[in-house]
């Protein structure tokens, strides 16, 4: 009986490293850890592809890391083991934003030097990393003053003078443009030119591309702006 109970509390019959108690203060320091990574998250994100199963999915990537490291300890043959039956799981949910996955792997990181029993060097570089997240944010590094965007431009066919006046209006009211591509609509008078342009200082792009429509032969104008902080 008492070796069974041994047995059971203990870690393994090759390597008792972790005790219970271990296990525990292991799984609460990960969970405090983890609290911060998703609060760095939560105050950092920006777009609409925000997610509270994201955030909930951190806690579990965490903590069933740092368990799996308690588990595999030094032990060659539990590790293959475990690669072997992680590889039957596929996972086929697509992350959108990169820094979702940063965030996957930052939550790993944290369950796997928790599980190691690195509880310093680990609450150190969760503090560091949360607080550099943190400062990116707040002084909105690597952020363009000036972005690209697309402009849709549709005129009439029959008005032969409506590209070249197009052309001389994107030259006067943008940095930069450029042609991408020409659509011809066969079931009507109509052609449609797309065009990258890069907004002037001070030129509200909005107000341009409507004044667009003023030129003699242009019948609709689409500009589409690109937000900096959501991946398409």
């Amino acid at each position: 009986m008492n070796d069974f109970l041994s047995q059971l509390l203990g870690s393994g019959a090759e390597d008792n490293v972790f005790h219970p108690l271990d296990v525990l203060v292991i799984m609460a320091l990960t969970m405090i850890l983890l609290l911060l990574v998703s609060r760095s998250y939560q105050a950092t994100h920006r777009g609409t592809s925000y997610a509270q199963s994201f955030v909930h999915s951190l806690f579990l990537m965490g903590l069933t890391t740092g368990i799996v490291m308690v588990i595999i300890g030094s032990n060659i043959a539990r590790a293959f083991s475990l690669v072997g039956a992680l590889s039957i799981i596929r996972f086929r949910t697509a992350v959108k934003d990169v820094r979702d996955t940063a965030y996957l792997f930052f939550a790993i990181v944290v369950g796997m030097g928790c599980g190691t029993g690195f509880y310093l060097h680990t609450a150190l570089f969760t503090v560091i990393t949360a607080g550099l997240m943190w400062v990116l944010f707040k002084t909105d590094f690597a952020s363009r003053t000036s972005t690209e965007e697309i402009l849709k431009v549709t005129f009439e066919r029959s008005a032969a003078g409506a590209p070249a006046a197009i052309d001389a209006y994107l030259k006067q009211h943008f940095d930069e443009h450029r042609l991408i591509n020409s659509v011809r609509h066969f079931d009507s008078d109509e052609d449609t030119h797309v065009f990258v342009v890069r907004t002037r200082s001070g030129e509200d792009a909005d107000a341009a591309s409507r004044d667009l429509e003023q030129i003699e032969g242009v019948r609709q104008t689409a500009l589409f702006v690109h937000d900096q902080q959501v991946m398409l």
